[in-house]
């Protein structure tokens, strides 16, 4: 609306002491109390991993109390910040903080596994969780202090932003959040190269690339692509890569992913209970731990594209691995 004659004068009253004046024509942006907004979350996976095997080199295997790590680390923005441990490599991804909070005392034991892990959430995080901002939370972002390890910016439910008014926008949640706190970007995996590149250009620490995002591109072909584009765009640099999946992993398919290039994935829990979202991190621990101590391998770090076998030819013709049996990739993928 116009401002009205008494608001101007009142106003330029204010300005007159920096030299500056509104003119008669100026308008006044009232907030209407409530905001509209549409996230689109009808995709759905086109597939799983399970056509793909994780199978030793020439290590022989670890004994069964042998320890093994299974830690991711998300690095902050600045070289003295304390990094973000992920003591399995993954976020799980809730809407609500709020059932991360246990009622029970910590010396219980009962939810070791939440009390360390760190999750994703739109609101109410925990001082250990990362705070996803689409659409609707950055609707809500006076809601949040400092009180959060890191925040992930989800490109696909935001308008199309130029690198200037990115970087405008980096500039405003930096100053909120601190400038040692990592900042994560999500986009589709269509569109990988760009969010790497985008992400290298604004020193972010994590790019998270989502399967689910309406291509209707396999699991399996996304190997590649997360493979080329962390080699091109990645290498050399301080920002590491990720995948966003749309089903629940398992202990497999985190692997499948590290082995892809992949530092970590974020996925949803099977369910929304908090006992049960325990038990679940405790068997992806123990099957994880299983899993690398049959590779013969020490540390989740030492996995590698060589330690995957595709299981079916169309699994081999999308992904380039190797097809069992033939212990070769498929002929077209050396083809110029």
């Amino acid at each position: 609306r116009p401002l009205t004659a008494a608001e101007l004068k009142k106003i330029n009253k204010e300005l007159a002491s920096f030299d500056t004046a509104l003119g008669a024509d100026a308008f006044c942006l009232e907030s209407t109390g409530s905001v509209e907004y549409h996230i689109d979350v009808s995709t759905v996976s086109s597939g799983d991993l399970s056509s793909i095997a994780i199978t030793p080199m020439e290590e022989p295997p670890l004994i069964d109390n042998h320890d093994v790590d299974t830690a991711a680390l998300i690095f902050g923005a600045e070289e003295e910040s304390p990094p973000i441990l992920l003591p399995l490599p993954m976020l799980p991804f809730i809407p609500n903080g709020e059932l991360l909070v246990s009622k029970e005392k910590s010396s219980s034991g009962r939810l070791s596994q939440i009390q360390t892990q760190p999750f994703m959430v739109e609101e109410n995080p925990r001082p250990i969780d990362l705070l996803l901002l689409n659409l609707r939370s950055l609707c809500n972002l006076s809601q949040h202090g400092r009180g959060v390890a890191g925040i992930c910016i989800d490109f696909d439910s935001l308008p199309a932003l130029n690198d200037e008014e990115l970087d405008g926008l980096f500039v405003i949640l930096r100053t909120l959040f601190g400038l040692e706190l990592p900042v994560l970007a999500c986009q589709g995996i269509a569109r990988i190269q760009a969010l790497h590149k985008r992400a290298v250009y604004h020193k972010l620490q994590v790019a998270v690339s989502r399967i689910e995002d309406g291509t209707g591109i396999p699991e399996a072909a996304t190997l590649p692509i997360v493979g080329r584009s962390v080699k091109t765009n990645l290498e050399s640099t301080s920002t590491t890569a990720a995948l966003e999946f749309g089903f629940t992993c398992d202990a497999h398919d985190i692997i499948v992913a590290r082995c892809a290039g992949a530092q970590f994935v974020v996925t949803q829990p099977p369910v929304l209970e908090t006992e049960d979202m325990e038990y679940w991190l405790q068997g992806l621990a123990l099957d994880m731990k299983r899993i690398l101590r049959q590779l013969g391998v020490e540390s989740i770090d030492q996995v590698q594209r060589a330690h995957l076998r595709a299981l079916d030819y169309d699994t081999a013709a999308i992904s380039g691995l190797r097809m069992v049996g033939y212990e070769r990739p498929l002929p077209h993928w050396f083809s110029k």
